[in-house]
């Protein structure tokens, strides 16, 4: 009876609009009668706005995976419960995945008609399932994004170098709590004067397979020297930035390039004055840096001082 009363009224409100419309209406109004047990509410009255159930799943529905299941719309391609057809539904654990049922994806992954797939990461699967990026750009977040200068990979906070990049180490978001990024791998700190390269701390400046960068080796034979290669220097002399020294006697590189003796000169690599043995001192002699660290014949005494 009350079947009879709703398709009644909806045939009484199409006489009111215009003919053109009349047809859609009584299609939907039987449907809805047909198939809801209370119709009103939730499929005749949206009908006669050109909305509800039977644009979704019934007579005008635009999807064929749309179909009535228990009283309401279900897209059989996606739904677990009503996977192909309706009340067919996966076994525990598994998606419906075009109208069949699929073993569950990894944690972080979606199936796809192509497999599982990272919605915020595949490229090919940007978002959502087959929304492809345009040639060059990469998948960031569910995003598809310009493409990053060689080297650098797109992180949710912009292009970075995940060799090198401190908080985005070896991975977007992976974030070293000291030290620092070499190689994408976090450091520790290296003591003052080195610098962190990929096989350890080293001296950037004296380094022959680190000179002034890491990995930066010298030709064979060459030495590091501030940071820049140098040819080797003869044998007894060490490369300076003023040139070859020979430590053990340069009264302006003794013992380490840059020392300078104040006064006396350098033997052995350290600072002494110069002995004269047998000979006197007629008057003090004060050996200044130009003299070489030569006594003449008027010392007296053992030293010059």
């Amino acid at each position: 009876m009350v079947k009879l009363l709703i398709v009644s009224l909806l045939a009484l409100c199409a006489s009111a609009v215009p003919q053109q419309e009349d047809p859609g209406n009584r299609i939907c109004a039987q449907w809805c009668a047909d198939n809801f047990e209370n119709p009103g509410r939730i499929c005749t009255a949206p009908a006669a706005r050109g909305r509800g159930p039977c644009y979704i799943c019934g007579p005008f529905g635009q999807s064929e995976s749309q179909k009535l299941c228990d009283e309401r719309c279900r897209d059989t391609d996606t739904d677990p419960q009503h996977c192909g057809e309706c009340d067919t539904p996966c076994p525990q654990g598994q998606s419906c995945v075009d109208g069949g049922c699929q073993p569950a994806c990894p944690a972080g992954q979606t199936r796809c008609l192509s497999g599982c797939k990272d919605l915020n990461t595949d490229p090919q699967n940007c978002g959502a399932c087959g929304h492809v990026c345009p040639q060059g750009q990469s998948c960031v977040g569910g995003m598809c994004q310009a493409a990053c200068p060689a080297g650098q990979t797109r992180c949710l906070s912009g292009c970075k170098d995940l060799n090198t990049d401190e908080q985005n180490c070896g991975a977007c978001g992976t974030v070293c709590a000291q030290g620092s990024c070499v190689g994408g791998v976090c450091q520790p700190p290296c003591p003052p004067g080195q610098s962190p390269c990929s096989t350890g701390c080293k001296n950037l400046n004296s380094d022959p397979q680190n000179c002034g960068i890491c990995d930066h080796a010298c030709p064979q034979g060459s030495s590091c020297v501030g940071g820049m290669c140098q040819p080797a220097c003869p044998a007894g002399q060490t490369r300076c930035p003023t040139g070859c020294k020979d430590l053990n006697s340069d009264s302006q590189n003794c013992g380490a390039c840059g020392h300078v003796c104040t006064h006396g000169v350098c033997r052995a690599g350290r600072c002494s004055r110069k002995h004269c043995p047998g000979s006197k001192l007629s008057l003090l002699h004060i050996l200044r840096l130009s003299d070489g660290g030569e006594c003449d014949t008027s010392c007296e005494g053992d030293n010059c001082i």
